[in-house]
């Protein structure tokens, strides 16, 4: 890892610290601005940066050494990134080769400055679909989205989920089982999936860290990565205005990020969302995820990130 990362991971990541607030990719990209048109470091690379330094970019005291406190964290990054290598988990920042194009070009500022991967991080560059839902399926709901991850592994399409009980997983299952792979966004702790064996075909990503349990705002936050990784986005269940799915979705709608094609099951979620630009799609009509629906053009046979 070179010293750009180091500063970027020093920076953006909270390196298991819950009380530790780390910068947003938009706060570091601005401090970083600063940093180069004032040409602090340039005659002294090696000098430490003091709050003084900071205040001359325009941070208030508070501020700049909230950013140098980041900075002083050496010896507990280099623990943590020891931690990780132990469980076999990687850190992809945003300066790495590896790091999603798609989700740069969807997102940008909004983009994770870090994604700490378990697995195969090659799926991180492959085309794939997304698929999210609800936590309590109704048949239909968990017959959509098995069809979904059947789908994705015969026409190879990597799936692209959360990790969660219900659509997630039940996509997420059959898709490993007909022989595909899964890209897996989690809300959770990285270690309590590390310290066992995944199938072969699967990542595990986190953003920001790799140790902080569960929390609402986190499953919230994923929700964006899901979206934005997909080439399409399918939506196997929802309630009607409220929600981890139904705002995920709404979000994606708003800004654009993959065209959104929910299963045609009834219900008023499902309304809700073709009235802001979704496409329905009943389930006997579900017979390929490349293929043109209600005006979308089919996907081509190779994609490339």
């Amino acid at each position: 890892m070179n010293q750009l990362e180091r500063g970027l991971l020093l920076l953006c990541s909270d390196l298991g610290d819950e009380t530790i607030r780390p910068l947003s990719f938009a706060q570091y990209r601005a401090l970083r601005k600063k940093v180069r048109e004032m040409g602090i470091g340039n005659s002294n690379p090696d000098k430490a940066v003091e709050p003084s330094d900071l205040v001359r970019l325009g941070y208030d005291q508070p501020a700049a050494e909230w950013i140098v406190r980041l900075l002083d964290r050496d010896a507990q990054l280099d623990r943590y990134l020891q931690r990780a290598a132990a469980y076999g988990i990687v850190p992809v920042t945003q300066w790495s080769p590896d790091y999603p194009v798609r989700m740069l070009q969807n997102l940008g500022d909004l983009c994770p400055p870090v994604l700490f991967c378990f697995g195969d991080c090659t799926l991180l560059r492959q085309p794939g679909v997304s698929l999210v839902g609800s936590r309590k399926l109704l048949p239909s709901g968990r017959q959509f989205a098995s069809r979904v991850g059947q789908l994705a592994a015969q026409e190879s399409l990597t799936l692209i989920s959360g990790g969660a009980v219900g659509a997630d997983s039940t996509a997420q299952n059959t898709c490993l089982q007909a022989g595909g792979t899964v890209l897996s966004f989690l809300a959770e702790s990285l270690l309590q999936h590390a310290a066992h064996p995944i199938p072969d075909g699967m990542l595990l990503c986190s953003e920001t860290g790799f140790t902080l349990p569960f929390s609402p705002q986190r499953a919230i936050s994923r929700n964006r990565l899901i979206h934005a990784m997909g080439l399409r986005t399918f939506v196997a269940q929802t309630s009607a205005g409220t929600g981890g799915t139904f705002r995920g979705t709404v979000e994606n709608l708003s800004h654009g990020w993959s065209p959104v094609f929910v299963h045609a099951d009834g219900s008023e979620g499902a309304r809700l969302l073709c009235l802001r630009g979704a496409i329905p799609v009943p389930l006997h009509r579900l017979q390929t995820l490349r293929g043109a629906y209600a005006g979308q053009p089919a996907l081509p046979a190779s994609y490339a990130l």
